[in-house]
């Protein structure tokens, strides 16, 4: 995606993947690269994500 310049103009891209594991697994690494993602798929902010497991054990 970088080499298309997907971050630098006004484009954007589908990603495909078969699970939501994938899904979790694919939008993170493009997040940590800098892309804004946007998931279509099943999230469980208290459960697949460190900032969220964090904010969890503190409430609980």
């Amino acid at each position: 995606m970088a080499e298309l310049g997907v971050s630098e103009r006004a484009l954007s891209c589908g990603v495909l993947v078969r699970t939501n594991t994938e899904l979790r697994e694919v939008a993170d690494i493009l997040r940590e690269t800098g892309y804004d993602v946007v998931e279509e798929g099943r999230r469980m902010p208290a459960e697949d994500n460190p900032p969220g497991v964090a904010v969890r054990a503190l409430v609980e």
